[in-house]
């Protein structure tokens, strides 16, 4: 068995070997586009990823990973474009970089912001259908409604965030699918599409186990009518998941169904507001 130098110097040909095949690969189109987002780990350790996007010689759709970076501190905006630059020296994109998409964090809007400036890419595309403009619209459509918009999100966020990790364990125990699978709750990032949605989606749907926690612990959660509510906005943000769960889609071309979608969204704007339903059941 080989020891721990000779694993090091495998894994390290292995790479040189890879980055050779897709600097080969990535030779066969004029466009590159990337797409990078970040996470943090409970460890508190913050990883960037960047993931290259292009169309082959044979009209195929292709895409790699093509950096990690790890720090024990959140990304600058300065270390994200660097590492944007670095890539491009690496797998000699030149002026082959056409868009880069990210979400809406600062530094990655900041990064970007350099990054054309500097005429490393040609466009910045941003990931406009996050939960919170969602949210932000709706606060618009019902400015005079006190139990919808921020309120009745703060409210639901802070129902889902408050207990202990024991207390949601007993949340999702209470509340099994029909094959045996607990359900746990989940928790808003203002930076993923439909976060908010998926948050509220899964606290209607464990209302009941969710409303007991909250008074077993003596805390003053949504209403009555917040929770009403909550279906209501489901009901709303529905169509924009749909949506846009279609159009992150990788194994099909997605640029030709935007404008169709677009207008199914305004379509559904355009529609007369639901009645408001009283009561509580699966969105």
């Amino acid at each position: 068995m080989p020891g721990r130098t000779k694993v090091t110097k495998m894994i390290d040909e292995l790479y040189e070997e890879m980055m050779m095949k897709l600097k080969d690969m990535m030779k066969q189109s004029n466009s590159v586009s990337l797409t990078t987002d970040a996470a943090k780990m409970p460890t508190g350790d913050s990883y960037v990823a960047i993931t290259g996007h292009w169309i082959s010689s044979d009209w195929k759709l292709l895409s790699a990973v093509l950096a990690v970076s790890i720090s024990n501190v959140s990304h600058t905006a300065e270390e994200i474009a660097a590492l944007v630059q670095e890539l491009g020296i690496k797998y000699t994109l030149d002026d082959r970089l056409d868009a880069i998409a990210t979400d809406n964090g600062a530094n990655f809007v900041a990064a970007m912001e350099d990054l054309l400036e500097n005429g490393i890419c040609e466009e910045h595309l941003n990931y406009l259908w996050s939960g919170g403009p969602i949210t932000n619209l709706l606060v618009e459509i019902e400015e005079d409604d006190e139990t919808c918009g921020e309120h009745l999100v703060n409210e639901i966020e802070i129902a889902a965030t408050c207990s202990d990790a024991p207390a949601a364990a007993r949340v999702s125990s209470l509340h099994e699918t029909p094959r045996g699978h607990t359900l746990k709750l989940i928790k808003d990032v203002v930076t993923r599409w439909n976060s908010t949605y998926y948050m509220l989606a899964r606290c209607v749907l464990l209302a009941v186990p969710l409303r007991k926690l909250i008074e077993e612990l003596g805390l003053e959660g949504p209403t009555n009518d917040d929770w009403s509510a909550a279906q209501l906005l489901c009901h709303f943000m529905k169509p924009f998941q749909v949506v846009t769960d279609y159009l992150q889609g990788e194994k099909y071309p997605t640029l030709g169904s935007l404008s169709r979608k677009l207008s199914q969204l305004i379509l559904y704007l355009s529609r007369p507001k639901p009645q408001q339903s009283w009561g509580l059941g699966k969105t």
